[in-house]
């Protein structure tokens, strides 16, 4: 039976991730923000569905005490990390000469110094483990260009390049290292960035598949890049938009 690290599972893509690897028999250390009882009742009975074992981790992204403190947490359990998932993360979409530097930094702090943290934490388990897989979540405004996505977009972009040179360091310590990039998906950060001020239409137009995406093929893919199946697969950015036009 093998363990996961998800980050940011109590909504949207997370939650995904979390199901299909529950639904799939993996151990998971499950993360959120903020400890949520409700959540932790559904994590429980997720856990007894499946048989078998969620606990659920708490830290700020932001902080970087709380997420030394968390995988010290992690680390005193003396279980193998088989896989990590940066997930969590936040949006922006402004216009560069209204995005303050201080929203700028917090975008970064997040979506890039945060996972960076985490990362470093779990290679030195995988490293002794000599194996280890590392999926990061970016988006299609790392790799396109977009009106709106600048400081967003090269936060993402950060975690692409970092994950390309990461996998031509680990790899021969058997760690994979790789990125998704989802266009579009049927998620509440859907209906608060700047999409919501596009219609539906203008929306699939782009799309050759002609629907947004669900949060479970995110899923599907980031489970399939975790196990064997994808044994010979490192170092990729691999996009999830539906064949965008």
């Amino acid at each position: 039976m093998s363990n996961i690290i998800i980050t940011g599972c109590n909504r949207g893509i997370g939650k995904a991730i979390l199901e299909k690897f529950a639904s799939n028999g993996w151990n998971i250390w499950a993360h959120m923000r903020h400890k949520n009882e409700e959540f932790e009742s559904y994590l429980l009975n997720l856990a007894v569905e499946n048989h078998i074992w969620i606990k659920p981790i708490y830290f700020d992204l932001g902080d970087e005490v709380q997420i030394k403190e968390s995988m010290k947490n992690i680390f005193s359990e003396k279980k193998e990390i088989d896989v990590l998932v940066n997930n969590a993360g936040i949006g922006n979409y402004e216009i560069f000469q209204r995005t303050t530097i201080q929203k700028a930094r917090e975008l970064f702090e997040i979506n890039f110094f945060a996972p960076y943290q985490i990362i470093q934490y779990c290679l030195k388990k995988m490293v002794l483990q000599k194996r280890g897989v590392i999926i990061n979540i970016s988006s299609i405004a790392s790799l396109d260009a977009n009106s709106g996505d600048s400081v967003y977009g090269a936060s993402k972009a950060a975690m692409n390049l970092l994950t390309k040179d990461l996998a031509a360091e680990v790899g021969k310590f058997g760690i994979r290292v790789n990125a998704v990039a989802p266009g579009p998906v049927e998620t509440e950060m859907l209906e608060r960035n700047h999409f919501r001020k596009l219609t539906m239409h203008s929306l699939l137009e782009r799309i050759a598949l002609e629907r947004i995406a669900t949060t479970q093929d995110i899923a599907n893919v980031v489970y399939f890049l975790s196990t064997d199946d994808a044994s010979y697969i490192n170092g990729e950015v691999i996009r999830i938009d539906g064949g965008r036009k």
